[in-house]
């Protein structure tokens, strides 16, 4: 918070009043009372009742006294002070201006009057950011002042002293202004003690500084300890009091503890407000203080009134081209920037920039701030890593220059350095990049505090994408852990640890870290918001990869039905995702609801993509299939049947691979209705289709051909099944490679017609085959239905053989055994 650091230092001019023989005692006495008062309300820090009492002087004076007295010179210095105290520092400069003037005119001119009123305008002036008047009239106050005797000069030398540091500190000039203080400050202790209001105010001058230099142990003492002071000297209440709670909560922030600074920020606000009232300057930058560390907890709805806020009273008050100004205006423009909207934050940081350019020069420490913020706007634009890295590098040529780049702006300077990298897909670059920042980041934060914990994350990140997971797990998880402890576990700021987690192949860490987004997202933007339904597909799709189909369930349903009425609109965003979930529901046997979702999507797929798309296509031919799986035999068959005749229709009879698909699929339903004269017909379009747009060993080939089999099996036509199994079976064993499941099946299927026609010998060569290829199947039905077939031949064979059936039966266990049955 920028300091008011001569709010004890000017002198009301009460105490110079000499008689005048013609105005009545009682007028002087008035007029004495009043601006005793005034000083008393003053020192109480009750600013609007000290301001009608001296507005009440001043008429007093007016009208009882020449226009050139200097008691009127005395009152219009009063008001002047009360009107700079409550922020009003266009009128005070004006009153101010108008007490000089008429000192000036005096026949003996006052020195040490004048000095003041030169001290108190360059205060004035500093305020509203004008640093070269401001030091020509602290400096005439000082000639003046150096030709005085006594302790009033040294007072007023202090004074002068203490505002020139407050230029130098403003102008970045902070080795000039820290010997300014330190001579203030000598002049003070020696005059007043440790612990007087001046000193003090001298300290919080000192304070304010060691922060904007990242210096932040050595400003908590000294703020810390003035607070303890101003407590006991003008109360808890006092402005003066809040204002340093306000000055040690903006290093807490500064320097990583996020919720202290937010404690301590709640605590003083109210005051300030009352006792200064909201328009007032220090109460508009307390206002973005708060607002800088909302953004940082990462509520940005609380962020954007404060910000805001803070800046429309600031351009008021100050004006468009005051640095306090841009700093609320740069502040304004991060939060554009996180909230993804870039224009603005860039037509923000730029006007941001040229003030402090034409307020500071640039080489002013404020532009390291700018370029860091331009360096980050450039990577949220995607623009080349060349000019990113530009803007970090002019940023940390300004922090080296100014704080020998020991500063957290350096810090921000190499992180966007790091992030560029990762941009260009250098992630070991950035790797070492964020390595060689941790020490830097020990030294000016607080251990385990949030921008320690970032550059873990972020190297984290870099160790991850190189797929070195072992040592990324260590950053992540430590990252995770100072976010929830410093944050809360219903930050939004947790969501990138919590993505960065979820995507280590530790399947427990990648399912907590998925929940407790769903849950975060849940509790943060609700139930049934985008961000939600995004997290909780993402852990739907964790659960499919480990076989939890009945957990993830539920979850697609809810997608399912969140994200219906939007396909027509957003098709692009949610037809891939929503023709996924069908697919999830399908592998789960959730054949139903399947449907039900096909049934929603296939009119918005055809409205967007076109009937002929391979998308709506692939969703027409899966629709036939899901009433088959349901069981729905006679509307999979009407459904086959029309599909079948539309592509005829379209691409021809028997020339296409689809038309070989679909016969068979149709034979199939009708198969399983026992309309097996309908079936056979199928099976054979299916061939036809097949053999003359497939090579005659394709694998479609093999299946339509067992298939037709089995239909011929079942009405008991075995010689002529047995051929279709043959003709499958010779085609399987020629793939590269061979499917052990799909020639194990066939030949079961070989076997049981042997068995049918009572060739044992022959159905046991096939069993033979079949237990060869047993030692390759991991399909436990199939190794339970050849255990099967084995029981079966060994009660069909002679009880005579023993020795063949024991082998048998033998066999038979020991598949059933390996099914897990």
């Amino acid at each position: 918070m920028r300091k008011i650091g001569y709010r004890f230092g000017l002198l009301l001019g009460l105490g110079l009043l000499a008689s005048c023989p013609g105005v009545a005692f009682s007028q002087r006495v008035e007029w004495e009372t009043l601006n005793a008062d005034v000083a008393r309300l003053d020192n109480q820090g009750r600013y609007s009742q000290a301001r009608i009492l001296a507005s009440r002087a001043l008429d007093v004076a007016a009208r009882n006294y020449p226009a050139t007295d200097p008691r009127v010179a005395t009152s219009l210095s009063n008001l002047a002070a009360i009107h700079y105290r409550e922020g009003d520092y266009s009128r005070s400069l004006s009153l101010y201006r108008q007490a000089l003037a008429i000192q000036k005119e005096q026949p003996t001119r006052n020195s040490a009057e004048i000095a003041v009123l030169l001290n108190s305008i360059g205060a004035v002036l500093l305020e509203t950011g004008r640093y070269s008047e401001a030091t020509d009239s602290l400096e005439d106050a000082l000639f003046l002042r150096e030709k005085l005797r006594g302790d009033v000069r040294l007072d007023g030398v202090a004074s002068v002293l203490h505002n020139l540091g407050g230029v130098s500190k403003a102008q970045g000039s902070f080795a000039a202004a820290n010997s300014l203080f330190g001579k203030a400050e000598k002049i003070r202790v020696q005059l007043y003690g440790e612990s007087s209001l001046k000193v003090i105010d001298t300290r919080l001058s000192l304070a304010d500084m060691y922060r904007q230099q990242g210096r932040y142990s050595i400003a908590k003492l000294f703020l810390n300890d003035a607070v303890v002071d101003l407590d006991k000297l003008v109360g808890p209440s006092h402005p003066d009091t809040l204002s340093a709670r306000a000055d040690l909560a903006s290093v807490e922030m500064e320097s990583g503890n996020l919720l202290v600074a937010e404690r301590l920020f709640n605590s003083v606000q109210k005051g300030l407000e009352e006792r200064l009232g909201v328009e007032h300057p220090r109460v508009a930058v307390l206002r973005g203080f708060m607002g800088e560390l909302q953004r940082e907890l990462g509520n940005h709805e609380a962020a954007e009134k404060l910000l805001v806020s803070s800046f429309d009273t600031l351009s008021r008050v100050l004006g468009g081209a005051h640095p306090t100004t841009a700093l609320a205006q740069e502040r304004l423009a991060r939060l554009r920037l996180e909230q993804g909207r870039l224009n603005e934050a860039a037509g923000l940081a730029r006007a941001a920039s040229l003030t402090r350019r034409e307020t500071l020069g640039e080489r002013h420490p404020a532009l390291a701030a700018s370029y860091v913020l331009s360096g980050k706007l450039a990577l949220a634009q995607g623009l080349p890593a060349a000019d990113i890295d530009d803007d970090a590098e002019r940023a940390l040529a300004i922090v080296r220059f100014a704080f020998e780049g020991d500063h957290p702006l350096a810090l921000e300077a190499f992180r966007l350095k790091a992030r560029a990298a990762m941009s260009t897909g250098d992630h070991a670059d950035a790797a070492r990049r964020y390595t060689e920042m941790l020490p830097l980041a020990e030294r000016l934060y607080v251990p385990d505090s949030l921008p320690i914990a970032r550059l873990h994350l972020g190297r984290g990140e870099a160790l991850l994408a190189q797929g070195d997971e072992a040592n990324a797990v260590s950053d992540i998880t430590r990252a995770l852990n100072v976010y929830k402890n410093v944050l809360g576990s219903d930050s939004p700021l947790l969501e990138e640890p919590l993505l960065l987690a979820a995507q280590i192949k530790k399947r427990e860490l990648q399912e907590e870290s998925l929940r407790n987004l769903l849950s975060l997202r849940e509790k943060r933007y609700g139930v049934e918001s985008g961000k939600a339904f995004d997290a909780a597909e993402r852990l739907a799709d964790f659960l499919v990869s480990e076989r939890r189909y009945v957990e993830a369930r539920p979850i697609y349903l809810r997608l399912l039905k969140a994200w219906q009425p939007l396909l027509l609109d957003q098709f692009a965003v949610y037809g891939e995702r929503y023709r996924r979930l069908i697919d999830v529901l399908k592998a789960n046997g959730d054949y139903a609801e399947a449907q039900t979702a096909l049934v929603a999507l296939l009119p918005a797929a055809t409205k967007t993509l076109g009937e002929e798309s391979p998308f709506v296509l692939d969703l027409h031919y899966l629709r036939p299939e899901l009433l088959a799986l349901e069981k729905r035999y006679a509307e999979a068959e009407a459904a086959y049947t029309s599909l079948l005749s539309w592509r005829e229709q379209k691409l021809g009879t028997s020339t296409l691979p689809v038309i070989g698909l679909l016969a068979n699929n149709l034979a199939e339903v009708c198969r399983l209705q026992g309309a097996y004269d309908r079936a056979n017909a199928n099976y054979r379009k299916a061939l036809s289709a097949y053999s003359a747009s497939l090579n005659e060993v394709h694998p479609f080939v093999a299946t339509v051909e067992r298939n037709f089999g089995l239909s011929l099996f079942q009405q008991k036509r075995f010689r002529e099944a047995q051929s279709h199994f043959k003709a499958a079976l010779q085609i399987q064993e020629m793939a590269v490679p061979p499917i052990p499941v799909e020639i194990g099946l066939t030949l079961q299927l070989l076997t049981e017609t042997a068995i049918a026609e009572k060739e044992y010998v022959v159905a046991e060569e096939y069993l033979a085959k079949a237990y060869l290829v047993s030692r390759k199947l991991e399909d436990r039905a199939l190794l339970k239905s050849l255990a099967n077939v084995f029981d079966t031949l060994a009660g069909a064979k002679d009880a005579g053989d023993a020795s063949s059936v024991k082998r048998l039966r033998d066999r038979a266990a020991e598949l059933r055994a390996r099914s897990g049955k």
